[in-house]
């Protein structure tokens, strides 16, 4: 299970099962509260996330940085036994590339 943000995704996770199949209803998956802050989560990232500039400022970037590490935590504890990686690439702010070792 990869937990991602992507253009126009309303929940930003990617599950496959057993077999290599994608799992489409991966809403199913989570609690009710879990669902909506993952949603509430890709929610900010499609209105505030510019396809050429990035974020805002470096401090929206820390933040959505930083929410994904909780959310996939969150994802990892009510899943338990399942493997979550946490991909994030969005760390363009203002037009310039940012390195992970900036957002922490």
């Amino acid at each position: 299970m990869t937990l991602a943000n992507e253009y126009g995704f309303t929940l930003p996770v990617t599950a496959y099962d057993d077999d290599g199949e994608l799992i489409h209803n991966v809403k199913a998956l989570f609690s009710p509260a879990l669902d909506s802050r993952l949603r509430a989560w890709a929610a900010r990232f499609n209105d505030d996330y510019g396809y050429e500039s990035g974020w805002p400022s470096l401090v929206a970037c820390r933040e959505a940085y930083m929410e994904g590490l909780e959310l996939c935590d969150l994802v990892k504890e009510e899943l338990s036994g399942t493997t979550v990686s946490y991909e994030f690439w969005e760390t363009r702010v203002q037009g310039k590339t940012r390195s992970l070792d900036e957002l922490r």
